[in-house]
């Protein structure tokens, strides 16, 4: 993950979106339904930033109800939106359904097309093509492994234990000699409510390198 170009999109879930469409010969506005793969709010945040859907776009993003409600990871999810696509698709309830589905930490993706109108089947080419980004695409800053000095957090994530409360935040953190880390941040109310209550994206802070095992820390200005 901390090799990553960025974080706040996906260069592979936007190049496999767009192949698919391309060889549907179809439009994002040509879509009736979508189903869109769901193990987090991020990634339907992610599929719908690739595909430029708005928040009140009026076509559903899912027509099984979401992973959740449809098998769960690791149960082939992808075969029930994909039934319930064919389904609602054979009921008339739009001619055109867009599934998508993905791997491991939002690295590898998949679209499938389906449409029951006869013209848009004969004008698609059938094809079913393997993508594979651009070398730029694959390499992130270089990594430190024990830095020192100061950086700014580029992402991040706090963990709670099982009463709720925060007992650990992780933090991605771009030096500012252009390389990158992961560390811990400080474990004191003040800091994870610094996290939690509003976004800590782009926050500055000190990194002290970790010894004996211990983890890199992070200190907020």
């Amino acid at each position: 993950l901390a090799e990553r170009r960025q974080f706040s999109r996906s260069a592979g879930i936007t190049a496999a979106a767009q192949a698919a469409l391309d060889h549907a010969g179809l439009e994002v506005a040509d879509v009736d339904l979508f189903d869109l793969y769901s193990c987090f709010p991020s990634a339907v945040g992610l599929a719908m930033d690739a595909l430029g859907l708005e928040n009140d776009d009026p076509r559903p993003l899912t027509v099984t109800g979401g992973l959740p409600c449809a098998g769960g990871p690791g149960n082939s999810y992808c075969m029930h939106s994909i039934a319930a696509m064919v389904d609602r698709l054979r009921e008339g309830a739009g001619s055109v359904g867009y599934v998508s589905g993905l791997g491991m930490s939002a690295a590898k993706h998949a679209v499938n097309i389906f449409s029951t109108d006869p013209a848009r089947i004969a004008a698609a080419d059938g094809e079913a093509p393997r993508i594979q980004l651009p070398a730029e695409e694959l390499s992130g800053p270089e990594i430190a492994d024990a830095p020192e000095g100061p950086g700014t957090i580029e992402t991040y994530t706090v963990a709670f234990d099982r009463d709720n409360h925060p007992e650990t935040s992780r933090l991605i953190v771009a030096l500012d000699d252009g390389r990158r880390t992961i560390a811990h941040g400080e474990q004191t109310p003040a800091a994870f409510a610094r996290l939690i209550e509003s976004e800590g994206v782009g926050l500055r802070g000190l990194v002290t390198p970790g010894h004996g095992g211990e983890p890199n820390r992070f200190r907020l200005e």
